[in-house]
């Protein structure tokens, strides 16, 4: 099991990237002192957009990435005091902190998000996360499938979903989750793997080790690590 959260855990994170600053990255000093002066939507944009750029691409082990991280949760804890009803605010200042590993704030700050806005679906899928790294599976799975009433064609919430389930050890259920993000988004390795080590618990190995090894054709190299655990 061990071994899986470990590949589990590693998907999303693409090779050791190049990481500048925040302010290299989007010099938002050069168009506008954001210190103490509340700073227009249209350059906050720019800003959330380079936070999703840095959380889903840059390595987290990085130490330029994580000042990249830190730069921005500066930038919104100084406007917090301008876009305090703002659930973006909240939301953006949420994943900045689950980036950083401070997932106890991630939560705190999604939640609310969450009040400002209960429809916002990735507001969900996000609080799901950082209780999936506090190993509060069920709270995971709750936000997960909330996210997913909201937005059922993200191929991501139903990989974490699944995940969580097989903690849980509901192979069954993470089979199920498994065979849905696949039929959204074929080519996201993730859910080969998560339905492959879920059908090899249930001794389905020939299936289960298919999928494994579909998983590795696209591109996971820890599919093979356990295709030599379990598939021998």
């Amino acid at each position: 099991m061990k071994k899986l959260i470990i590949v589990i855990l590693s998907l999303g994170v693409i090779g050791n990237c190049y990481c500048q600053s925040g302010a290299e990255i989007l010099d938002i000093s050069a168009e506008v002192n954001y210190t103490n002066k509340e700073v227009p939507d249209s350059i906050m944009s720019k800003l959330y957009i380079q936070i999703m750029l840095t959380s889903q691409v840059f390595d987290g082990d990085s130490a330029k990435a994580q000042d990249a991280e830190v730069w921005y949760l500066d930038v919104l804890d100084n406007q917090m005091r301008f876009k305090s009803k703002k659930y973006l605010i909240y939301y953006f200042r949420g994943v900045v902190k689950q980036f950083l590993k401070d997932y106890t704030g991630s939560i705190s700050d999604l939640s609310r998000c969450l009040d400002l806005d209960p429809k916002y679906g990735r507001g969900y899928y996000d609080r799901g996360l950082s209780k999936f790294r506090l190993k509060d599976m069920r709270g995971a799975i709750d936000d997960i499938t909330k996210s997913i009433s909201i937005n059922p064609d993200y191929e991501l919430a139903y990989y974490w979903r699944a995940s969580a389930k097989i903690e849980l050890k509901d192979y069954a259920g993470a089979i199920t989750d498994g065979t849905k993000g696949i039929q959204i988004q074929p080519r996201y390795a993730g859910n080969y793997l998560v339905r492959g080590w879920a059908r090899i618990q249930l001794k389905y190995k020939d299936s289960g080790c298919m999928d494994l090894s579909k998983a590795g054709e696209l591109g996971l190299d820890g599919a093979y690590d356990l295709i030599k655990q379990c598939c021998q």
